[in-house]
């Protein structure tokens, strides 16, 4: 795969000026987040297409369900276009002896209370809460099969649901009770 995307970015030379220009500024132009979107489409296989939240939904309704298939949202894109660009802009300034930088958290990255530093995924939310809602099953054993709403939308069921405790699908790490759904553990689950 890291072959193709390799041959995916020499195949245009507006790919190759838009790596190029990775990190030239402080934050990423528009032009270059753009085109950047248009890439990420390319490699996904919607060439001449720059609306990756289309290439996506179109994926979607093709039947590839799979987190691990689907291109990015856009925020998400958007964030580690940020990440990448700011380490880019670092590198290319390393000779420097002292590098005045602005805060790293206004390029996809966040700082807890605690002062751990982790990557901001999305600004936004992951669906609106009336979709989140939407998805719970109403099994009344198991839950191992594509009968299963959860199970065919490749969710883990959750305290929504009410399969109850006879469920095989539960997420085990935590339920809605526990306090793996404020906003510092959402980036790790």
């Amino acid at each position: 795969m890291e072959k193709e995307k390799f041959q995916c970015a020499k195949a245009k030379e507006d790919y190759v000026q838009t790596f190029n220009s990775l990190g030239t500024e402080i934050t990423p132009a528009a032009d270059l987040t753009k085109q950047l979107h248009d890439f990420v489409c390319h490699l996904y296989g919607f060439e001449g297409h720059s609306d990756i939240n289309r290439v996506r939904f179109e994926m979607f309704k093709s039947g590839k369900f799979d987190e691990e298939l689907l291109p990015p949202n856009e925020d998400s894109l958007d964030q580690h276009i940020s990440r990448a660009h700011f380490q880019c802009y670092i590198w290319r300034r390393s000779t420097q002896p002292i590098l005045n930088l602005p805060s790293f958290c206004d390029h996809g990255w966040k700082v807890d209370t605690e002062g751990n530093v982790s990557i901001d995924w999305m600004k936004l939310p992951v669906a609106p809460d009336s979709i989140l809602e939407f998805i719970n099953c109403k099994c009344k054993k198991g839950c191992a099969t594509r009968r299963c709403s959860c199970v065919k939308s490749s969710m883990k069921c959750s305290d929504l649901c009410a399969c109850g405790t006879s469920c095989e699908n539960k997420n085990e790490e935590c339920d809605l009770s526990d306090d793996c759904y404020d906003d510092e553990n959402l980036s790790e689950n």
